[in-house]
């Protein structure tokens, strides 16, 4: 139709008969298929056929290109996966149970960004493969991790595993496919259930049984099939090495075996020697206690060395002359005596595995402790394997882990076999790593890869304001009721969704991001007006966070009387009321001052000299009757009452006129006032009078508050007077103490004393103890030592 010309493909080795799928890869090449038996699989590129591949499987079905250089076929025994680049067969590998495939009947779907696989048709509906590259081989290991040497690779990438029943050998076919062989005739040689196995330098096998014999094979490699073990050497329990038990055993890279004997110590073998034994390490060597539980040989050819409850020993030039033992204990920073595992990094510091309290990086004898607190799937580490990067595979009680060792903790948080107890670890240099648990051998194909972080991306869903959905992709204006937000948002992880936690951020409330959580809906109630920007990030459960966070901004305004022209209007009009305040308390100041100063003035000339008057009239009238003796005694009488009434009538109009004079007074001029009153008074009856005198500096030289003078001088008049008048006394003593700002004032008499009930029908000690509160204190009346009156009034000057 646009005027491409049709023409056939022709290639003789092409048939056309049967042809069951057509699938086009990323490079536009064409992938056809045939459903004759032998199935038949055709690469055509730029119109010539390239390869033609013949295989016993029954079919390919439809095909997907992965991304990742290889193509992917539905067959009836699972998804065939090869390399587009060299189609054969020798690089094929099938995706079956044992990678975790539910049904064999599906058909691939869509590779996601992860590069999880999607999966549809058969009996099981959709389905996402996560672990393409993880390939499990159920076995039941028996063993007990003595030092972490469950299984062990060789030369060609087999690994052997010992079950603590057998010795079984897996390798990778040229089909892609993992097999596995038992090899029993081990159990005939070195007894049954072998427990340990370990490959020397020589390329040689050693394992070891329960019964703790060991023995030395030969690995002879058949292309295609399993290999075949020749004994070479047996070592006898009871006869090589003493009736103990082997607890572990570790071969070093001269080639030499080193044995723990049960309670007994290290005996190094070379077996290319006799007599084979040339060393005995005993707690006279100094050896850390008589079981070693661990032996491991670091690059430079040191050995280490770790009892179950003791310590962690360094032989230094071991073997020779120079050799030298170094003890760590938990005083030289050892985070643990119970010693699991070891491994060196390439800067030369150590990884110590412990058993209770995690890992441990010994760099110049100082220790660095990682534990479950900074992401460790747990505190026991059992094994560990490195490989040239640095990367470090560990296995511990709750699965195998990766640590990237540029920064201590910088953990990833993949896991392996989650939640099983690993027994022994391997990364070998062929790009695959294996781990075994009690339920079997679990092998990561392209473990490398594996370490390539997969970025999750995060998105914000919804946000409510006050329960009311709003459009985020703009920036939001608010008013400042609108403050309650509901956030939702989401992060994208297809290979394990559960695991997705995020850390979020509130700027220009919160600078620094949150703890992880796992929900997924932030609540921010009452917002204070401002401009915010909300971001949030999604964490991986291998802990890779969203390079860029979801993100929205919005501005809550502020409400009307808290803009700027409202405060700044509310400030004036506040302080003009301050300022009108001000005056007015200013005015009537001024005025209740020239009120009291008119009314000392008007008491001091018109009532204060009429009672003068009366006082003089009556002292004339006195001289003059004394003269003319026709006067009545009653009138005498009532002449002398009106004398001294008149008398005392001017000392208190005298005193009123005092208190409420606007003159200021300091509380040593009050004293001075008080002794001088209370002078004339008992003169006048004949009373001896003892008055405290204040020594200089003693009191304070400030000016009494005019209400503070009045009280006070009324209290104490009042007081004077009553002892005078009432108590019939010889004697009255004035005293008084200054207490920070409280004074104490005290009178005391020897008189007949109170009398409560009596004194309470009078107004007097009422007044008295009203004036004392006012003072902000109080008033207190009862019987002296001598039998009179003693009344003690506390007020505050301030």
């Amino acid at each position: 139709m646009d005027g491409t010309e049709i023409q056939p493909f022709t290639d003789n080795r092409f048939t056309h008969d049967s042809l069951l799928s057509l699938s086009v890869d990323s490079q536009g090449d064409i992938w056809v298929s045939s459903i004759q038996s032998p199935a038949r699989l055709y690469h055509i590129s730029h119109g010539n056929l390239i390869h033609m591949l013949i295989s016993p499987l029954i079919a390919f079905g439809q095909g997907m290109d992965d991304g990742n250089g290889r193509m992917l076929f539905q067959t009836w025994g699972g998804i065939a996966s090869f390399s587009r680049a060299d189609p054969s067969l020798a690089t094929m590998s099938i995706i079956d149970e044992k990678r975790g495939l539910k049904d064999f009947a599906v058909n691939p779907g869509i590779v996601d960004r992860e590069g999880n696989l999607w999966l549809y048709g058969g009996n099981s509906g959709l389905t996402v493969l996560t672990e393409r590259n993880i390939v499990h081989v159920p076995m039941n290991v028996k063993s007990y991790p003595m030092n972490n040497k469950v299984a062990a690779t060789d030369s060609q990438g087999h690994i052997w595993v010992a079950t603590g029943a057998e010795l079984l050998e897996v390798w990778k076919t040229d089909k892609g496919t993992w097999e596995t062989y038992s090899h029993i005739e081990v159990n005939s040689s070195i007894g049954k259930f072998p427990s340990a196995v370990m490959f020397g330098s020589d390329s040689a096998l050693y394992s070891k049984s329960w019964e703790s014999d060991f023995g030395k094979f030969r690995v002879r490699y058949n292309k295609g099939s399993n290999s075949t073990l020749q004994l070479e050497r047996v070592m006898r329990r009871g006869i090589d090495f003493p009736d103990v038990g082997l607890v572990c055993f570790f071969i070093d890279s001269k080639n030499r075996v080193w044995c723990s004997l049960q309670e007994v110590g290290i005996t190094v073998f070379d077996l290319a020697k006799s007599p084979t034994q040339i060393k005995l390490y005993q707690d006279k060597n100094s050896l850390p206690g008589k079981s070693v539980r661990s032996i491991y040989e670091d690059l430079e050819g040191k050995i280490w060395l770790d009892r179950n409850t003791e310590t962690l020993t360094k032989i230094t030039h071991p073997m020779t002359a120079d050799e030298k033992l170094k003890r760590f204990t938990q005083k030289d920073g050892l985070h643990d005596e119970r010693i699991r595992s070891l491994c060196q990094l390439r800067d030369g510091s150590m990884l110590i595995g412990s058993r209770y309290n995690g890992l441990a990086r010994m760099n110049d004898n100082e220790f660095t402790i990682l534990s479950v607190k900074e992401g460790l799937a747990s505190n026991a580490v059992w094994c560990m394997a490195t490989d040239s990067s640095g990367t470090v595979l560990l296995g511990t009680d709750n699965g195998a882990q990766i640590l990237t060792t540029k920064n201590i903790f910088n953990i990833g948080k993949t896991i392996y076999t989650k939640g099983e107890h690993i027994l022994s670890c391997g990364i070998e240099n062929n790009g695959f790593a294996w781990v075994v648990s009690s339920t079997g051998l679990t092998i990561i194909e392209g473990f490398r890869d594996t370490l390539k972080p997969v970025i999750p991306p995060v998105y914000i869903q919804s946000v409510l304001v006050n329960n009311i959905s709003v459009d985020v992709r703009k920036p939001l204006e608010l008013s400042y009721n609108q403050n309650h937000l509901d956030i939702d948002f989401t992060g994208i992880y297809f290979k394990d969704p559960s695991t997705v936690r995020y850390d979020y951020r509130l700027l220009n409330e919160e600078t620094t991001w949150s703890q992880p959580i796992s929900h997924s809906r932030i609540t921010y109630a009452q917002l204070v007006p401002g401009t915010y920007t909300f971001e949030v990030r999604a964490i991986t459960g291998e802990g890779v966070r969203s390079t860029l966070p979801a993100t929205f901004s919005f501005t809550i305004a502020s409400p009307f009387w808290k803009t700027w022209w409202f405060i700044f209007s509310g400030n004036i009009v506040v302080l003009g009321l301050i300022w009108l305040g001000y005056k007015y308390r200013t005015n009537q100041l001024l005025r209740i001052e020239r009120l009291r100063t008119r009314i000392s003035a008007d008491l001091h000339d018109e009532i204060a000299s009429n009672l003068s008057s009366i006082a003089m009239f009556s002292k004339i009238i006195e001289e003059e009757n004394r003269i003319a003796t026709t006067v009545q005694p009653l009138h005498q009488s009532l002449l002398n009452r009106i004398s001294i009434l008149s008398q005392e009538s001017v000392q208190s109009i005298r005193d009123i006129i005092w208190a409420i004079d606007p003159k200021t007074e300091t509380l040593e001029s009050l004293l001075n006032r008080l002794r001088d009153s209370a002078s004339i008074l008992c003169r006048a009856k004949n009373i001896q009078l003892n008055f405290q005198l204040q020594k200089e500096g003693e009191l304070p030289t400030d000016d009494l508050a005019p209400e503070v003078r009045k009280n006070l001088w009324l209290i104490a008049k009042e007081a004077m007077n009553n002892a005078i008048s009432h108590s019939h006394c010889n004697n009255i003593r004035f005293s008084y103490k200054l207490e920070s700002s409280m004074f104490v004032l005290n009178i005391e008499d020897d008189g007949e004393g109170i009398n409560e009930k009596k004194s309470s029908k009078g107004k007097g000690l009422a007044t008295m103890r009203m004036r004392a509160k006012q003072l902000n204190g109080k008033l207190e009346i009862g019987r002296n030592e001598k039998g009179g009156t003693s009344i003690v009034a506390t007020v505050n000057l301030k």
